[in-house]
């Protein structure tokens, strides 16, 4: 799915369920939009949209399903920051790792080009099996 805007994101995230859900999505943004995407993916977890730009078109959030205990899920699992200046690196770095990771409530990578979203992805994959596995493990 492609959004052009962080706002297509928020608005098709106020639509996915939430809560007792396993993160499926993987998000991919540019340094501009990653901040108020972080915000959005935390006010879909909090339930809490009022630091979020207003929007008339953006939906109310679905309920919480299930009991989700500590955290609610929504469908993001991660997102990653894509390098459009290379001199971006080191603030982009910390803003991840220091305040995005806190307000989206899920990792946050930083990639420079396609082989380091490849890097990423890879990662995600084999950390998702062996949660299957686990879960499996203790049925």
């Amino acid at each position: 799915v492609h959004f052009c805007t962080p706002a297509h994101f928020t608005r098709w995230l106020f639509e996915q369920p939430r809560g007792e859900v396993d993160p499926w999505a993987l998000l991919i943004v540019g340094w501009r939009e990653a901040k108020p995407s972080a915000m959005a993916i935390g006010a879909a977890r909090s339930g809490v949209s009022g630091q979020l730009r207003p929007d008339g078109r953006r939906p109310v959030l679905p309920p919480v399903s299930g009991a989700p205990g500590e955290q609610v899920n929504v469908a993001v699992e991660a997102m990653v920051i894509v390098l459009e200046k290379p001199e971006h690196a080191d603030r982009v770095s910390v803003w991840a790792r220091d305040g995005g990771r806190s307000t989206a409530g899920c990792d946050i990578y930083v990639a420079s080009d396609a082989a380091s979203i490849h890097a990423v992805v890879s990662t995600l994959r084999a950390a998702r099996e062996l949660r299957s596995k686990r879960k499996v493990m203790s049925l």
